[in-house]
């Protein structure tokens, strides 16, 4: 299959460009827009990379969903709306035939259709499969979201459940690192489904641009996420370890001690941890759970540790939590 063929047939000549500031979008040396007026533009890039964020040999409908919605959930922890986004796609010849590049343009089109993101350019290569994806997304002026903005005495949500995901790809490694082989298969299959299609919470930040103090998405893992929420806030964390939420078919899979790892060291779960100052109203509170479940979890303090967790009785708790690292 030629390059251009390849960026004819499934990209510039499938994939539409809808938003009406948008004017030009794959085939010309550069994409074409007009930014909104009084809107703040949120911009992200990020690589995923076969056998490393997804396994080898993955289908194709897997592939497009991942790498878009790992993209998709920055501008959710932004507050953002989706915007435009580039595709630099890397693809090994042998594999890349017509059936898989139609399933992939399918699915993509199919979610870039879900969560209003348009094509608007990109790159072609050979080798071994990897994306880059660089993400647009529009908020109203100062109204974006970020990580170093919370403050001692915020409340501590967090999104959904922690650890699915983890779980998923462990089982995915192989039958030899379950640590319950007897886990029924519709459980194992949820959690493996958590991995392969994570849920970018778009409509759920947008939601706390008025009500949230910060917001991380928990990619590396939520420990490891809630303490760049400190890091860059220059505060501290207090979590109570039995207020996790956590799935019954993550402790029916790893066991409640296990899971308990996973939830808090598992990466790639995609939720949204946030900060909100004490005293929300129960309406607003109401109004955010009608979107997805949302949980406190813990408090933002000013004290010398960056994260605490504590028991139910109120006692330290310690785990061995290590979050995903590139190097």
């Amino acid at each position: 299959i030629e390059e251009f063929d390849i960026i004819e047939r499934y990209f510039a000549g499938k994939i539409a460009c809808a938003h009406p500031n948008i004017h030009l979008g794959p085939g010309d040396d550069c994409g074409i827009f007009t930014p909104l007026e009084g809107q703040d533009m949120c911009i992200s890039t990020d690589t995923l990379i076969a056998g490393t964020h997804f396994p080898l040999l993955c289908a194709p409908d897997i592939v497009a969903h991942r790498s878009m919605a790992a993209n998709l959930s920055d501008l959710a922890a932004m507050g953002a709306t989706p915007f435009a986004y580039t595709l630099a796609l890397t693809l090994d010849p042998e594999s890349a035939t017509h059936s898989w590049l139609d399933r992939f343009t399918d699915y993509l089109e199919e979610i870039g259709g879900r969560y209003a993101i348009a094509l608007i350019g990109g790159n072609l290569a050979q080798g071994s499969l990897s994306l880059t994806y660089t993400v647009l997304g529009h908020v109203s002026e100062g109204q974006a979201l970020r990580r170093n903005t919370a403050k001692p005495g915020d409340d501590i949500y967090v999104s959904g459940t922690l650890g699915d995901a983890a779980a998923g790809l462990r089982f995915l490694q192989g039958p030899d690192s379950a640590p319950d082989k007897e886990t029924p298969h519709k459980e194992t299959t949820a959690l493996v489904d958590r991995y392969y299609f994570p849920t970018p919470r778009i409509e759920l930040g947008q939601s706390l641009q008025s009500i949230a103090s910060s917001a991380i998405d928990i990619s590396d893992g939520y420990a490891a996420d809630l303490a760049h929420i400190c890091k860059g806030s220059s505060v501290s964390a207090e979590v109570w370890v039995d207020d996790l939420p956590m799935s019954t078919a993550l402790v029916n899979y790893a066991g409640e001690a296990e899971a308990l790892t996973l939830a808090l060291s598992g990466g790639d779960d995609y939720e949204l941890c946030f900060t909100i100052p004490d005293g929300l109203p129960e309406s607003a509170m109401q109004e955010l759970e009608e979107i997805c479940p949302v949980h406190r979890i813990g408090t933002i303090t000013n004290q010398e540790s960056v994260l605490t967790l504590k028991d139910e009785d109120d006692e330290p708790y310690t785990i061995k939590t290590e979050a995903y690292r590139h190097f």
